[in-house]
């Protein structure tokens, strides 16, 4: 009852906040999917071997670097032809 009567209050209170943010716009599963992904909190090698000693190490399976979703994510070429047909190209950034 209590989670009933506060959620209620908390929706309604934040109606309009990040409307334009597309993470809200996302279903459950997407959302907690894309938020283990930022906190390094997912079943990558990395996390499972340094926190749950699960695996025999850290190492992607292209043995470049350790698994995480950084590195996944950008640099892996194993998923190279992944990330080129789903993220257009962009501009290199100047550093």
């Amino acid at each position: 009852m209590i989670k009933m009567a506060t959620g209620g209050r908390w929706k309604k209170s934040l109606e309009d906040f990040n409307k334009r943010d597309d993470f809200y716009k996302l279903g459950r599963k997407e959302q907690t999917s894309l938020f283990r992904l930022r906190t390094g909190h997912n079943k990558l090698e990395k996390h499972m071997f340094k926190t749950f000693r699960i695996g025999e190490s850290e190492m992607c399976k292209c043995g470049h670097s350790a698994e995480t979703s950084e590195y996944i994510l950008q640099e892996c070429l194993l998923y190279k032809e992944v990330r080129e047909k789903i993220w257009e190209p962009t501009a290199e950034l100047s550093t």
